[in-house]
């Protein structure tokens, strides 16, 4: 059975953990609901110069479904609102 979550995380001008390692994730989709870029790292902290990925206001980012460990985000500019995501387990 695959159970999908969805919460949301504070954005923030500074590294946070936007889902941790979870070895039973199946997927892990971010939505950047904010109108500032949102630079998503797999691992447990992003910054704005070492990123997996740099994801545009209202944009998404699907995390490879090999990747069970933590995954990062932080805004270098911009209003802070909040970015929504899932991950199925």
């Amino acid at each position: 059975t695959t159970t999908t979550t969805q919460t949301t995380v504070a954005a923030s001008k500074t590294s946070v953990v936007l889902l941790a390692a979870n070895s039973a994730r199946a997927s892990a989709t971010i939505y950047n609901s904010s109108l500032a870029i949102l630079y998503v790292d797999l691992g447990s902290k992003a910054s704005t110069t070492t990123y997996t990925a740099k994801v545009a206001a209202s944009a998404t980012y699907v995390a490879p479904t090999t990747y069970l460990g933590a995954i990062s985000g932080v805004f270098r500019l911009g209003p802070e609102m909040p970015i929504s995501h899932s991950a199925c387990v």
